[in-house]
């Protein structure tokens, strides 16, 4: 099983979490049967993970795995702040002894919701069984049998080795595998820390948008930037034929509906984070001025500074990435909204 680059041929576990992409439910993993090749392994499950997330609040949590990380790097792994950002706030935790969040917060690039939801994501790295971990992936992309999952687990309680480390010397997997598992591992877990962040948008809204007047009780007030994203409609799912594949691109008008409420002084940017790699690149209409972005998504920024309010009708043109077969996939974007403010 070791000597093969990809992984094929086996039955998983039913009783794995399942991001299935024929029925997403809460109660095992698996792929098609049908898989030859790793890419297309890998498309499967990002696909399954997609489709996976939105069935159940308590799956973006479930979805922690790795090794823990520190706080600020999993916020900027999120897509909620940038490098440039943390520094700053670092520099200054160091100047000042305050705590990360707290700071990150006062200077309004977190909300106290976020907090809490990526200090609940990180505990969940240590300890936490979730289908994300490297031994259920290669169990899902069938490198690995169940029964070879259980006996490297047994093996590595008397073992300082990783789990990578404990199937390789055992024969069961190669190094190639296990790194290939450990990069889809990691983009994986991006989509689930942004969909984490994105789906909180509805809460804790700034009182400074709510309807009618604000009354200033000082001789000045310091209002934080906001944005409240609200989706009205959101495809979900993309459908690729043949003659997709041979035009090389397909194109999906008003696709995404969503409902912007900003106070910002520089506008408001929007992140389309890639959930799927099947395209090479992707051009946005409905925004001011239309956009192109590659296969690692991005931000658009909106320069529109004060109260916002707003309807955004969405579409776009995805240019296939080689290998793309003909079939539907989850869809392969995801959207959240954030200040300008600071963002650089």
């Amino acid at each position: 099983m070791g000597h093969d680059a990809n992984c094929v041929g086996l039955s998983p576990a039913s009783t794995l979490p399942d991001l299935s992409t024929q029925r997403p439910q809460r109660s095992g993993l698996s792929v098609p049967g049908e898989m030859n090749d790793w890419g297309t392994t890998e498309v499967h499950i990002e696909s399954a993970l997609a489709k996976w997330l939105p069935t159940h609040t308590a799956n973006a949590f479930d979805a922690a795995a790795g090794e823990r990380e520190r706080f600020g790097e999993l916020l900027v792994l999120g897509g909620k702040i940038t490098p440039d950002q943390l520094a700053d706030a670092l520099s200054e935790q160091c100047a000042t002894g305050e705590r990360l969040g707290h700071l990150l917060t006062q200077k309004g690039w977190i909300t106290n919701e976020e907090r809490d939801a990526i200090l609940a994501f990180q505990a969940g790295q240590v300890g936490h069984d979730g289908p994300l971990r490297l031994g259920k992936l290669l169990l899902a992309a069938g490198c690995i049998s169940r029964q070879q999952l259980d006996d490297a687990v047994t093996r590595q309680k008397t073992s300082p080795k990783k789990l990578g480390e404990v199937l390789v010397d055992a024969g069961y997997v190669n190094p190639g595998q296990v790194s290939r598992s450990l990069r889809l591992q990691r983009r994986l877990i991006k989509a689930s820390l942004v969909f984490l962040l994105s789906s909180l948008g509805a809460a804790g809204i700034e009182p400074a948008l709510a309807e009618g007047p604000t009354h200033v009780l000082a001789v000045t007030a310091v209002v934080l930037p906001s944005v409240r994203m609200n989706v009205q409609k959101q495809m979900p799912e993309l459908t690729v034929t043949s003659p997709d594949l041979e035009r090389g691109y397909i194109d999906i008008p008003a696709a995404s509906v969503v409902d912007i409420a900003a106070l910002t002084s520089q506008g408001f940017t929007l992140s389309f984070d890639t959930a799927l790699p099947i395209f090479s690149a992707v051009d946005i209409v409905g925004l001011n001025g239309s956009a192109r972005l590659g296969a690692d998504g991005g931000t658009v920024t909106q320069r529109e500074a004060g109260r916002v309010r707003k309807t955004l009708t969405l579409g776009y043109r995805f240019y296939l990435s080689k290998g793309v077969r003909p079939g539907t996939y989850a869809w392969p974007l995801v959207l959240s909204a954030a200040p300008a403010d600071g963002a650089g």
